[in-house]
């Protein structure tokens, strides 16, 4: 993998799935340098955005974390996962109408939870 970012440095999927495998390896800060590279080469980025979400410390990096998702969900309107997990970091902070307003869009569009098997999973 380092070998094609050797070939193709300006490639945000190469910096993306080196992300993944650092993330797959437990190297949450290799694996976050590689999401921002790919953010720096598209900010429109949605997968990237939300992996990079998930990395960010709830309670020291908060906003930041909160700032990503909705980025996600910025580059791709649809993006169920990344609305129900910044719906779940409202609800941990007791942001009740912005959990309300994210969790309620997820149900109203992914009513058979085909996006994963989220419901139930991150609550407190």
């Amino acid at each position: 993998m380092k070998s094609s970012i050797a070939i193709d440095s300006g490639n945000k999927e190469t910096h993306y799935e080196l992300g993944m495998v650092y993330v797959a390896k437990n190297d949450s800060k290799s694996a976050l340098t590689e999401f921002e590279k790919a953010i720096q080469i598209d900010g429109k980025h949605a997968l990237s955005w939300y992996e990079k979400a998930r990395l960010l410390d709830e309670k020291s990096q908060r906003q930041r974390k909160e700032q990503a998702y909705i980025e996600a969900i910025t580059a791709n309107n649809q993006f169920t996962e990344a609305r129900w997990e910044l719906g779940n970091l409202y609800l941990k902070n007791e942001q009740y109408p912005n959990a309300i307003r994210s969790v309620s869009w997820y149900l109203k569009y992914d009513p058979d939870n085909r996006g994963g098997d989220q419901i139930g999973s991150n609550t407190p």
